[in-house]
């Protein structure tokens, strides 16, 4: 799936309206999970874009999502793929999909 970008501002906004839901751990219920020597591999369906993604964030780094799906069944074979790209292939570069749009304003897209 091509990423669909949000708005910085609807991204934020959407984050906001959301943290009753946020707080109470609703929003990670059916979140998948995987730490792997030198990465934590995270997928969910995210506050502020509404949309299911896996993020990574290798040890000591920060957490890039990088890769975004249409349903969770995607996001299931998503992850399964991300944890086993990892595993077979330490180092593998890593690159953030920019959902929020942030990486093109600052020029470091």
């Amino acid at each position: 799936m091509e990423a669909q970008r949000v708005d910085a501002l609807t991204g934020m906004h959407n984050f906001l309206v959301s943290m009753p839901e946020t707080l109470s751990g609703q929003h990670r219920k059916d979140a998948l999970t995987t730490t792997i020597k030198g990465y934590w591999i995270d997928t969910c369906c995210a506050v502020d874009t509404r949309k299911w993604e896996t993020a990574v964030e290798p040890d000591g780094e920060t957490m890039l999502i990088v890769e975004q799906y249409p349903n969770k069944k995607s996001a299931e074979t998503g992850h399964a793929k991300w944890v086993q790209l990892l595993t077979d292939q330490p180092g593998f570069p890593l690159k953030d999909i920019d959902l929020w749009g942030i990486n093109a304003l600052s020029g470091t897209e």
